[in-house]
């Protein structure tokens, strides 16, 4: 019996041995987590480089001043990196009059954006990528305009309201270029819109003059580029400082059809850029 708890005590104390000699395998590790959701919110301080409008002679020329914009942005992300996006924005450029002689002319702009997109990301190693894009964009831009005789002179007071909006293709490309063994990266994008609607011009003129009334065909062009550095202090959070220009093309009129007044004519448009900030989440 002895010799039966020798020979087993020894079978095990081998075998521990052995196993104790074993490599340990790791545990697996845990699958990093990345949350389909993407978006941002963004904040702009613009100065207006736009064309002076309604210059006829007998009209004091007239521009806004500088404004601000800013854009809400948020998509979800497939597993095969197509992902779906939608962006709300606005901007608005304020009053501005100028004077010539006895008349002020003063003006006002504003525009809302709405776009809907479908994108695909194309990842390049090391956290950089480039997501193509193509959807649909609506646009309505608003631009009001006044005009009074100064210094209380009395005279013919007038005002006109051009709208003009309308839905159209958009296209265009991001992209995130990352600093290596930094929280940092370069960011941008470019895009392109053209925009197929209505322009509506109200109005009215004292003296009996007639109003400023009509409804017209419009196409409109934008052009949008930005260009930033962003921090990303903890994971998929970043803030990015950069600057974006944002171009219109056939926005609003340029002149009146005479200086009595009457609907406007001709095409003007809407030129801004300025420093941006965003804060961002997995974009």
């Amino acid at each position: 019996m002895r010799s039966l708890i020798s020979l087993v005590v020894l079978a095990i104390g081998s075998t521990a041995a052995s196993a104790a000699d074993m490599p340990v395998k790791a545990a697996p590790m845990a699958p990093v987590y990345h949350s389909p959701f993407f978006g941002y919110i963004s904040g702009a301080v613009l100065r207006n480089t736009s064309e002076d409008t309604f210059v006829t002679t007998g009209i004091v020329p007239g521009n806004s001043g500088n404004g601000y914009s800013g854009k809400a942005y948020i998509g979800y992300r497939f597993a095969n990196s197509f992902d779906i996006a939608l962006g709300f924005g606005g901007t608005k450029l304020r009053d501005r009059s100028q004077t010539t002689g006895l008349v002020e002319h003063s003006q006002n702009s504003r525009l809302w954006t709405f776009d809907a997109e479908l994108g695909y990301r194309l990842p390049f190693g090391g956290g950089h990528w480039v997501r193509p894009f193509a959807g649909i964009r609506y646009a309505n831009w608003r631009v009001e305009e006044g005009f009074i005789t100064a210094g209380g002179g009395g005279g013919s007071p007038g005002s006109a309201t051009i709208e003009n909006k309308g839905w159209g293709p958009r296209i265009g490309l991001d992209g995130k270029l990352r600093v290596p063994s930094l929280p940092v990266a370069l960011v941008g994008g470019v895009s392109a819109s053209w925009i197929s609607g209505t322009l509506n011009e109200s109005g009215a003129f004292g003296g009996g003059f007639p109003p400023p009334v009509q409804s017209i065909s419009r196409r409109m062009t934008n052009f949008e580029a930005n260009i930033g550095i962003a921090y990303e202090p903890i994971k998929d959070f970043a803030v990015t400082l950069g600057y974006q220009w944002d171009s219109w093309k056939d926005v609003t009129l340029l002149n009146w059809t005479g200086p009595a007044g009457g609907p406007g004519s001709g095409t003007a448009n809407r030129s801004t850029h300025g420093p941006f900030l965003r804060l961002s989440y997995n974009y």
